[in-house]
């Protein structure tokens, strides 16, 4: 209920939602139309479904949002840099070049337009691994836990790929844009 007015009043006020919706109290400098929404919606959830599920449901979207805000930030930081994006990339898009610059062997210093689309496409192959990691846990923990080689081995070799995954994303140089906000 916190931060959903305010949510709402930034999508307001980028055309997202109705404009009215991010209307602001006088008296109290809130906004007042996205706090009596979020409230009535709050309300109608809450006498309609039971509370263990929407607690439960809440608690997963709240990490959800976060970890998708999370990746976005992410990949911001790893964007085209200004000094590239005016020369044009120049980059051959061949599968030598880009191996090569996967474990950074084309010491290149600034982030190309490549760059981010590799970064873009190894951090969604980082949410696909870690959504079949999660499922492998939460299905096949009490194999896990016993040392059942069949579940163990997929779940070694998940992780290990992950940790791949985030050395090829480290090994991308960055960009060198100023942001107000970073990983």
């Amino acid at each position: 209920m916190f931060p959903l007015p305010r949510i709402i009043y930034a999508m307001a006020s980028d055309g997202l939602v109705f404009k009215w919706m991010g209307n602001i109290s006088s008296r109290f400098q809130t906004p007042i139309m996205g706090t009596l929404s979020a409230g009535l919606l709050t309300g109608i959830l809450a006498t309609l479904l039971e509370l263990k599920p929407l607690v439960n449901m809440m608690s997963i979207c709240a990490l959800l949002t976060y970890s998708i805000v999370a990746s976005c930030v992410l990949i911001l930081r790893y964007e085209e840099s200004e000094a590239y994006e005016k020369k044009g990339d120049h980059n051959p898009r061949t599968f030598t070049f880009i191996v090569k610059q996967l474990i950074g062997a084309n010491k290149l210093k600034h982030s190309t337009k490549l760059t981010g689309q590799i970064v873009t496409a190894l951090v969604c192959c980082y949410i696909i691994f870690c959504i079949c990691m999660a499922i492998l846990l939460s299905l096949y923990m009490k194999e896990l836990f016993e040392g059942k080689v069949t579940i163990l081995v997929p779940v070694v070799i998940l992780f290990v790929v992950l940790l791949i995954i985030l050395c090829f994303i480290y090994f991308q140089p960055t960009s060198g844009t100023k942001l107000a906000f970073s990983v």
